[in-house]
């Protein structure tokens, strides 16, 4: 198998936790979120790489829908890396609904 690059299976991972968080799929969710938090542990807290972005703001992303927090979710909506932002685009009605 293709290895992905650090950078890249970051940016994916962040993409497949928030198209389970669309799905609204508790396992797959649960799965990506272990796994995107085993990615953020195995690169460090070193923010000057910014490797992680992806994974962490994904991470984020979950926890503002899952608590209802109309605001934060906007703010990251705006600073989404990437693609990410498309993601959320589907997620927007429905913390809107439970605002």
């Amino acid at each position: 198998l293709l290895k992905q690059c650090d950078i890249s299976a970051d940016e994916f991972g962040g993409y497949r936790l928030l198209y389970a968080l669309v799905q609204n799929s508790k396992t797959d969710l649960t799965r990506e979120l272990v796994h995107a938090r085993s990615m953020i542990r195995r690169q460090g807290d070193n923010d000057s790489s910014n490797k992680s972005c992806s994974c962490r703001h994904a991470v984020l992303v979950v926890k503002t829908v899952t608590d209802h927090d109309y605001h934060s979710f906007f703010r990251l909506y705006k600073s989404a890396p990437y693609l990410s932002a498309y993601l959320m685009d589907f997620l927007i009605k429905r913390v809107r609904a439970c605002a």
